[in-house]
């Protein structure tokens, strides 16, 4: 059968550092631990890596040296300095230099979105390593340039762990340059994070400091130029289609049944726990078919809301990166689904079409936990984005055009489309093998 078609500047800058479903035929994988290895240890060979590790190693070494030295040097100069110019950039210091600020009351950046819900806001108090607070005024500039909440957190992250690696070395914001942005790559480099895992955080790094750049506060745009590990394109991880199907009919058995009229307001029963289950099992079938159907990310299933289903033209109007709208084709069988669970979705203030049992959009990780606990509950190990490189794929496998998939995921490149062709040539190959008589 055929698919369904696809419609700093202080003064004193030097501190003590602290070490211390249904198938396409019927419907369509740290914190990037700077695990310093011991630069000693790497100059000596001691640890034993393969030669390319060797080599980063022995660089992030080099590089170290050089750095220490420079900062002794900084510190020599800066003996001259007053002690009042150095108790007052110290002022209010109290924290270890490589402490990561946590949680509670720092909302000052604001982030505007549900689907970002438990993650701890953004902090108004500069760290030691920024005493004038240049991070938290590129992350202002980031949210009034639009980016998006997800966008702001993952700089935010990347610059956290920035500033510690600064502080366990006695160094602050202004200290920035190539060399030390160098030895702040290599070390990611030889630690255990995936090369584009370290590629990420360099342009993070790139954007900080020629923001630095832009605002006078550092000589040059030090992380122009440093080059980041090459990253290995994988082949997507997708399900095969009788995994997605078995998930998705489990999804649908434990939705299936009537919820009482009136439920849970003027309800009286015995059975009020199972009715709870059954209401929230409706829900979490609508979100695994509208990942699977549609091909959507998990924050853009957050942010769906009720205007967003069109039932008269059989669209979903999803709200992608970038603040970019696009349309996808709803099938019957998805769009059954959502309104089997809105006929019994709870009151709420929000107009999000998935929501919590308090009533509120769901997060990310609300999404997460609802899509594993789908495949754990069939034995399949599944994570939020397999939905998404599954559609693609089975999509691709049954003749779906290139260009109709980029337009259904939001593709800006069609290049980024063209990496399940190669899923889809493993298909064939599978195909091949187990049909051709010479095989």
């Amino acid at each position: 059968m055929s698919a369904r078609p696809v419609e700093s500047g202080a003064t004193d800058r030097r501190r003590p550092s602290s070490k211390g479903r249904k198938s396409v035929k019927t419907r369509a994988r740290a914190r990037v631990a700077p695990a310093r290895g011991g630069e000693a240890a790497a100059a000596a060979g001691t640890a034993p890596a393969s030669p390319p590790a060797a080599a980063t190693a022995a660089a992030s070494a080099a590089t170290e040296v050089a750095l220490e030295s420079r900062v002794r040097g900084q510190a020599g100069a800066r003996k001259q300095a007053p002690a009042a110019s150095a108790a007052g950039a110290r002022r209010g210091r109290g924290r270890s230099p490589v402490a990561v600020p946590g949680g509670g009351d720092r909302g000052k950046c604001t982030l505007h979105s549900s689907a970002t819900a438990g993650v701890r806001p953004l902090p108004t108090q500069p760290r030691e390593e920024d005493p004038t607070g240049r991070v938290q005024e590129f992350l202002e500039q980031l949210e009034r340039g639009r980016r998006s909440p997800h966008t702001v957190l993952a700089f935010r992250s990347d610059l956290d762990q920035l500033l510690s690696w600064l502080g366990e070395r006695g160094l602050f914001v202004s200290d920035l340059d190539k060399a030390t942005c160098k030895a702040y790559i290599n070390e990611l480099s030889s630690g255990s994070g995936a090369a584009s895992t370290v590629n990420r955080k360099l342009t993070s790094l790139r954007s900080f400091t020629h923001f630095l750049h832009d605002a006078g506060a550092i000589a040059e745009d030090a992380a122009r130029g440093v080059a980041g590990p090459s990253a290995p394109r994988n082949l997507p991880d997708v399900l095969s289609e009788e995994e997605a199907e078995e998930i998705l009919a489990a999804a649908a058995t434990l939705a299936d049944g009537p919820v009482p009229s009136g439920f849970p307001w003027d309800f009286e029963g015995d059975f009020r726990g199972e009715i709870w289950a059954r209401i929230w099992a409706k829900r979490d079938r609508g979100i695994l078919e509208t990942l699977y159907d549609c091909g959507v990310r998990s924050a853009e299933v957050c942010d769906l809301s009720l205007g967003d289903v069109r039932r008269d033209q059989g669209i979903l109007i999803v709200h992608g990166k970038g603040n970019k709208t696009r349309i996808v084709p709803l099938f019957p069988v998805t769009l059954a689904a959502i309104d089997d669970w809105l006929a019994v979705r709870p009151p709420a203030k929000s107009e999000a079409l998935f929501t919590s049992i308090n009533g509120r959009r769901l997060s990310t990780a609300d999404i997460r936990r609802i899509v594993h606990a789908a495949g754990e509950r069939v034995g399949i190990k599944v994570h939020v984005h397999q939905w998404r490189h599954t559609c693609a794929t089975h999509l691709l496998n049954h003749g779906a055009d290139l260009r109709a998939i980029q337009e259904l995921l939001g593709h800006a490149s069609i290049r980024t489309t063209e990496r399940y062709t190669r899923v889809s040539e493993e298909h064939l190959k599978a195909v091949c093998n187990s049909a051709h008589p010479r095989a």
